[in-house]
This record gives C-alpha cells, sequence and structure tokens, in this order.
C-alpha cells in the first residue's frame, strides 16, 4: 500500500517527503500523514513512525542497556 511504500522511500532510500509524493503522484501534505499520522479530536491517528518507535522502543532499551558498561556494586571491606 501507498504508506508502506512511503515509508520504505523515507527511510531506505532517503528521499525527502516531496520527492516521495512525486513519485506517489499524491501531495506531500499526504505523504506527510502516511509517515506521522493525523491529528484527530486531539489524538494523532495512523501514521508509520508513532507505530515503529512504539514497537521498537523495548528493542532500544535492551540496546542501551547492553551498551553500557556492568554496575559495579559497592563493596565494603
Amino acid at each position: 500500500d501507498r504508506q508502506r511504500e512511503a515509508v520504505e522511500l523515507f527511510f531506505f532510500q532517503g528521499l525527502s517527503q516531496g520527492d516521495i509524493a512525486r513519485r506517489l503522484g499524491v501531495s506531500q501534505q499526504m505523504v506527510h500523514k502516511h509517515l506521522h499520522g493525523d491529528r484527530r479530536n486531539g489524538r494523532v491517528v495512523g501514521g508509520a513512525i508513532p507505530r515503529l518507535r512504539k514497537i521498537l522502543e523495548p528493542h532500544y532499551r535492551r540496546l542501551d542497556d547492553s551498551s553500557r558498561p556492568p554496575r559495579q556494586d559497592d563493596e565494603r571491606q
């Protein structure tokens, strides 16, 4: 679908929203909505980037934790 195509062009090919819009034959505003969502009744609806963040957040936390040096407990002698 167009949202998936917009995400692939944005992340994997590094195209701008304007370039994606021209390639897909839609407005730049539509590309922005595909990527970031649309605000309705004070909530963001749709959008691939917010959904990807939510899905990938636990993985980023694990990577952050694994890249830190291990804690050394303060052992009193």
